[in-house]
């Protein structure tokens, strides 16, 4: 299906997409934020006085029309670098370039766990210490990675979804430093920030020796160990280059240095493919 803006045009030129459960938005070639889908009264507005379909219409077909996110003026917002729509989250984030560093704007819930639900997007100030590149947003949870290769994290510790080796299932409403380490366990090592990916209970990243690490809540036993948590990042099949990888809510999927694909976790409907040890 095509997809086009409330005024009828259709939306062309996309850069960057994110898909969430409740809604899905992408980044258009001069750098704007668009929504679509089960959108709230808060989360978009078009850039006209015609505000049909951008949240405050009921039907299917109005919620299918996308919408620029704006300011409190009305104001489109510019400079947009990245963007997360969560699953089973009904709002998200994305990244402005300002003045060459990266800011990260947050709409609908608020990424801190609070409850309060923001009418339109607002820059997260305990997120904005520093250059962001990468932004993802998890259930009840956001991940934002850093320009200097670090990685924080805020929201919900259930499952130990934030990575912070603490088994508590508190909220924390202060982002937290999630560390990583060589397989030595002790020598600490960076992040790629653009690989950072999240879903609804664990989240993963790829390390700058080339390891994918990930942490949470691996109900599909994608941990590969007896416990299906893991409340710090753990490396995922150790032996293995990795090249790219992608994941869903259970499984992991991976390309090593051979172009080869290795699979891990849910293999209900043969979605591993013929899984072999890794």
């Amino acid at each position: 299906q095509r997809i086009y803006y409330a005024n009828g045009d259709e939306v062309k030129n996309v850069q960057k997409m994110a898909l969430g459960s409740h809604q899905s938005c992408a980044i258009t070639s001069n750098n704007k934020a668009i929504c679509w889908g089960n959108t709230q009264p808060w989360s978009v507005s078009p850039t006209s006085t015609d505000y049909t379909g951008c949240g405050f219409a009921s039907s299917v077909t109005a919620r299918g029309r996308a919408c620029y996110l704006v300011n409190n003026s009305n104001e489109d917002y510019s400079d947009v670098v990245d963007i997360s729509t969560g699953s089973n989250t009904q709002g998200g984030c994305f990244i402005r370039n300002e003045n060459s560093v990266g800011k990260v704007y947050c709409w609908g819930q608020d990424p801190s766990g609070s409850g309060a639900v923001f009418d339109t997007a607002r820059a997260i100030t305990a997120f904005n210490s520093k250059s962001a590149v990468k932004v993802s947003v998890g259930e009840n949870y956001t991940c934002v990675a850093y320009n200097d290769n670090t990685l924080k994290c805020m929201g919900s510790n259930s499952y130990g979804r934030l990575g912070i080796n603490n088994t508590s299932g508190s909220n924390y409403n202060t982002p937290q430093d999630v560390s990583f380490f060589e397989t030595d366990g002790t020598t600490p090592v960076g992040i790629k920030p653009h690989t950072l990916m999240t879903r609804n209970y664990w989240a993963c990243a790829q390390d700058n020796n080339d390891k994918v690490q990930c942490w949470g809540y691996g109900q599909a036993g994608q941990f590969g160990i007896t416990n299906t948590y893991s409340y710090k990042p753990r490396i995922m099949a150790p032996s293995e280059q990795v090249s790219s990888f992608t994941m869903s809510n259970t499984a992991l999927c991976l390309t090593n240095a051979q172009k080869e694909v290795r699979c891990l976790g849910d293999n209900t409907y043969a979605n591993l493919g013929n899984p072999r040890t890794l």
